[in-house]
C-alpha cells in the first residue's frame, strides 16, 4: 500500500488514503462490524492524467488462519465527481465574476478564523471601486459589468493561490489574505494591487478602488468583527479620495496609509 499510495495517489489525498487503509482501523471496524464506508482519491494513469477513483474494502475471515482477508474495490467515478465538483464551484462563485459569492467567502473566512492560531496574521480587506455609479451612467452597465470583471481577474490574479478573493455584491469585494508577515507589509501589497486595478478611461475618468483592512487577531477574531473595522477603514479611505488603502487601527484612523489622486 505504502508503494500504490506513493505512485499512483495525487499528494493530496495520500494521507486520506493511507488512513483509510490502515491496519488498525480496519481491524477495529471488522471487531465491531461497522461499515467500511469509501475513499476518493485522484488516481494517476499511465498517461500521468488523475481521474477520480472511489475505494472501498471487503473483509473476510481467512477460512485457513485467524487473518483477515481485506479486498480493495475500486471504481472509477470521474465524470460524477466532476459534475458534482462543477456544481459545488457554481454554488460558491459569483456568476458575474467568477470568484467567490458573499455566502461562500463568510463561511471559508470563518473557518479559517476558527482554526488554531500560527503565530502570523490575516488581513480582511474590503475593496471598492471608486465612482463606479459615474461609469454605469455615462458608459452603460454593460461596460460597468466589464469593468467589475477585470477588478476582479487583477485581483484575484495579484493573490496567492491560498488567498480568498470574493465579490459581495455591487462593486465590493473582499479578500482574505493569509499569514501576512506585519502591517507594513500588508500596506505594500494594498498598494500594489490598487496600482493594478488603475486605469485611466478618457481624460476626466479613471478605473480605480479604494481598501480598507483589519488584521486578525488584534483587530478581531471574529468575522464580523473583521468586517466591521476593515469597512471603517474603508469609509476613511474613501474620505482621502479615489484610490486609496488604508488599514484599521486603534479603533479610528489608522497611522498606515497610501493614498493617491485621480491624476497621479
Amino acid at each position: 500500500m505504502r508503494y500504490f499510495i506513493g505512485q499512483w495517489v495525487h499528494e493530496k489525498e495520500r494521507a486520506g488514503l493511507k488512513a483509510y487503509t490502515a491496519r488498525e482501523r480496519l481491524l477495529r471496524i471488522y471487531c465491531r462490524e461497522e461499515k467500511t464506508g469509501s475513499f476518493d482519491y485522484r488516481h494517476r494513469h499511465a498517461d500521468g492524467v488523475y481521474r477520480w477513483v472511489r475505494v472501498s474494502a471487503q473483509m473476510l475471515p481467512d477460512p485457513y488462519s485467524s487473518s483477515i482477508q481485506v479486498f480493495l474495490l475500486f471504481r472509477d467515478i470521474d465524470s460524477e465527481k466532476r459534475e458534482e465538483m462543477s456544481i459545488q464551484d457554481r454554488l460558491c462563485t459569483d456568476s458575474l465574476t467568477g470568484v467567490l459569492n458573499r455566502k461562500a467567502f463568510t463561511e471559508r473566512a470563518e473557518l479559517l478564523l476558527s482554526e488554531p492560531k500560527t503565530g502570523g496574521i490575516h488581513a480582511f480587506v474590503m475593496v471598492d471601486a471608486d465612482n463606479f455609479k459615474q461609469v454605469n451612467d455615462r458608459f452603460g452597465h454593460g461596460y460597468g459589468d466589464r469593468v467589475l470583471v477585470k477588478i476582479a481577474e487583477a485581483l484575484r490574479s495579484a493573490l496567492r493561490a491560498d488567498d480568498l478573493v470574493a465579490r459581495m455584491g455591487g462593486d465590493e469585494f473582499a479578500l482574505l489574505l493569509k499569514n501576512v508577515m506585519n502591517e507594513e507589509v500588508l500596506l505594500a501589497k494594498l498598494t500594489y494591487l490598487k496600482e493594478q486595478i488603475y486605469q485611466r478611461i478618457n481624460s476626466d475618468m479613471v478605473v480605480s478602488c479604494s481598501f480598507g483592512a483589519a488584521c486578525f487577531p488584534a483587530d478581531g477574531e471574529t468575522f464580523d468583527d473583521l468586517y466591521f473595522k476593515a469597512d471603517v477603514a474603508l469609509y476613511t479611505a474613501k474620505e482621502q479620495g479615489c484610490n486609496c488603502a488604508r488599514i484599521y487601527e486603534n479603533g479610528s484612523q489608522t497611522l498606515l496609509c497610501a493614498c493617491e489622486t485621480a491624476d497621479s
